[in-house]
């Protein structure tokens, strides 16, 4: 059942990447790499439980904290961004 998971997963990651690929507005990009960083993290605990290594939780759980810091600063820094544009076509 877990090898069916892991395989699950992988497949649906290609389908994000894969989708993310095509988007061509930033902030839609954003939300796929948002979901791609949430199917690693859940991958990497598979494959802990796969492996019976508890040290793979503490990985994936290090790994998403990380993950939703760093969409939280693109996403901080694109915005800024697009409202620099907007202030600028308004002048």
């Amino acid at each position: 059942m877990l090898n069916i998971c892991l395989v699950l997963l992988l497949l649906f990651s290609v389908v994000v990447v894969c989708a993310m690929l095509l988007q061509k507005e930033v902030f839609t990009k954003l939300l796929f790499l948002n979901t791609s960083t949430s199917l690693t993290s859940l991958f990497i605990c598979f494959l802990g439980s796969y492996k019976v290594n508890s040290s793979y939780i503490d990985i994936a759980l290090i790994y998403f904290l990380l993950s939703v810091v760093g969409n939280l600063a693109y996403l901080k820094y694109f915005l800024q961004k697009h409202q620099k544009e907007v202030q600028n076509e308004q002048q």
